[in-house]
C-alpha cells in the first residue's frame, strides 16, 4: 500500500488517558485525565452519582464540549484511553457534582 492509502484509511485521533485515583487521608476518590498530545493533566473530584471511570470521563468531556468517538480498556490496566478528532478544545478543570 502506498503512504497516501494509509492516510485515507487511518484517521489521526487525539488520545486521553483516564485513571481513577484512590482516596487519601485528605482527599476523596478522583479522576485524572491526561492529554497525551499536549502532555497536560487535570484532576477532577469523583462524582459518585455518575459511577464508573468511563462515565466519569464522558461526563467531564461533555461539559468541555469534547465529543469522544471511541475508547479502549486495556486488559489488566487501571486506566482507559479515549479518542476524539477535536484537536482544538483545551483540557481544563470543570465543576463536577460530588
Amino acid at each position: 500500500m502506498k503512504e497516501s492509502m494509509f492516510q485515507t484509511i487511518l484517521k489521526n485521533k487525539r488520545m486521553f488517558i483516564v485513571k481513577r485515583l484512590a482516596p487519601t487521608d485528605f482527599k476523596g476518590t478522583r479522576c485524572k485525565i491526561t492529554d497525551t498530545r499536549q502532555q497536560k493533566s487535570v484532576i477532577h473530584g469523583w462524582d459518585y452519582s455518575v459511577g464508573y471511570l468511563k462515565n466519569q470521563a464522558l461526563s467531564i468531556f461533555s461539559k468541555l464540549g469534547i465529543e469522544i468517538e471511541g475508547y479502549s480498556e486495556p486488559t489488566g490496566k487501571d486506566y482507559i484511553c479515549l479518542f476524539t478528532s477535536d484537536f482544538e478544545t483545551t483540557l481544563r478543570k470543570v465543576k463536577v457534582d460530588n
